[in-house]
């Protein structure tokens, strides 16, 4: 949340509060909001102007650039399985998974899924 309260002059726990706290933060968790409109909300929120690809790559810098899994595990089980990689996270985070870490290249299927209130 660093680059995102440098840019609103909060502290990063300020910015993940208000996130949190904010009407449209379920939606976005739930899989109701597409990537554009929740940038467009978090602007709106916090009164910024930041363009699409400045928030994505700010939204980003919470991964980790380093996985925990490399290819010698999984270029042999790909060899032998077809592997489908299941993850909660979102369509922004996804995206930037599939174009820069190489252990995605594994998995042929890729299967964004998110948390539910229902149960």
């Amino acid at each position: 949340m660093s680059g995102l309260a440098e840019a609103v002059a909060l502290s990063p726990e300020e910015v993940w509060r208000a996130l949190e706290k904010h009407p449209t933060w379920l939606d976005w968790q739930e899989g109701r909001m597409t990537p554009r409109d929740f940038w467009l909300s978090v602007n709106k929120r916090f009164g910024t102007s930041l363009t699409f690809e400045q928030f994505t790559e700010i939204w980003n810098r919470v991964i980790d650039p380093k996985p925990i899994v490399d290819g010698t595990l999984l270029a042999p089980l790909a060899k032998r399985y077809r592997l489908c990689l299941l993850s909660n996270t979102d369509p922004i985070h996804v995206a930037h998974l599939e174009a820069t870490f190489e252990p995605m290249r594994y998995f042929p299927a890729t299967h964004l899924f998110v948390r539910s209130r229902r149960m």
